[in-house]
């Protein structure tokens, strides 16, 4: 379960745990507290087609040839805290993949507006006429 609005089944997710680079002292040599969280997009049954179309794009190089978004997690020390920050993101992620960008409806320009540009244009054009001096050589 990863929020009220979104439930992904337990078996959609692998959970593989390394050891994390970084602070730690000894015990970063001993204990496995990285996490990385596996969790494949397109036998997923809790994104429709285009929610997971969409999810590809935002996830951008986190996904594999083969379609698996992997997030890695080794802010924390203890394996626990890295597994409920990859959860977050992954939440974070989906939720952003459920909510579709609106398609942008093509729009003309106003009549009034070219007109306006028209002679806005015709005005400077006659203002820089003007300032030519006409001479006839004698």
């Amino acid at each position: 379960m990863i929020s009220e609005q979104i439930h992904i089944p337990p078996h959609e997710l692998q959970w593989h745990f390394i050891r994390a680079s970084g602070p730690g002292g000894q015990n970063v040599n001993k204990v496995s507290s990285a996490v990385q969280l596996h969790f494949f997009i397109q036998p997923s049954s809790v994104l429709s087609a285009s929610e997971k179309t969409h999810l590809l794009t935002l996830a951008g190089n986190r996904v594999n040839k083969h379609g698996e978004l992997i997030i890695s997690a080794q802010r924390f020390r203890s394996q626990l805290a890295n597994r409920q920050d990859a959860l977050d993101r992954l939440q974070k992620l989906l939720h952003r993949a459920k909510h579709l960008p609106k398609t942008r409806q093509k729009t003309r320009v106003p009549r009034g507006a070219v007109l306006r540009g028209k002679q806005h244009k015709q005005q400077n054009s006659s203002k820089k006429q003007q300032r030519h001096t006409v001479r006839e050589w004698e």
